[in-house]
């Protein structure tokens, strides 16, 4: 079986996820896999990352980059 969780930072994926793999262990399902820590990185960098990856011809969708102004756009109404 494989899943899919998505959502944005803090929205409760990773609890989710360990809840569902609990429940599933308590059933005597063998559950695999690795689960990371989340690195948070700034918008700046992402998108100077993404403008480095863009000149060497890694294209971004029109949606990853809006996301990404949602992003800085929300946090700069945090800072006022």
């Amino acid at each position: 079986m494989k899943l899919l969780v998505t959502g944005g930072p803090g929205s409760g994926k990773s609890t989710v996820f360990m809840k569902i793999v609990e429940k599933l262990r308590n059933k005597g399902l063998r559950i695999g896999g690795i689960v990371t820590p989340e690195i948070r990185v700034s918008e700046p960098v992402i998108r100077k990352l993404a403008t480095i990856l863009e000149n060497i011809g890694v294209l971004f969708s029109e949606e990853a980059l809006e996301y990404v102004s949602i992003l800085e756009e929300k946090r700069e109404r945090q800072r006022r």
